[in-house]
């Protein structure tokens, strides 16, 4: 994916670029993605059939990488 092209796109385009990340990680992280807002991890381990662990681990996947794609999203610093 090209990041550097993403620059300074209005939100909705880097919503789409976002949820691409999502697709990226694959079908079991999106999985955990829908339910984070709403449920505790050991409530997804659950419901997902995994251990709470796992879940937390998932998380933590989603979040650096979420994190990475946030820094590349950013316009520039502009510099005096």
């Amino acid at each position: 994916m090209d990041w550097e092209a993403r620059r300074g796109l209005p939100s909705d385009l880097q919503a789409a670029a976002l949820l691409e990340i999502l697709e990226e990680l694959g079908p079991k992280y999106v999985a955990v993605a829908k339910l984070w807002a709403e449920y505790t991890s050991a409530e997804i381990g659950e419901m997902l059939g995994i251990p709470e662990n796992t879940v937390k681990s998932r998380k933590r996947k989603i979040r650096q990488r979420l994190a990475e794609a946030l820094r590349d999203l950013s316009p520039p610093a502009k510099q005096s």
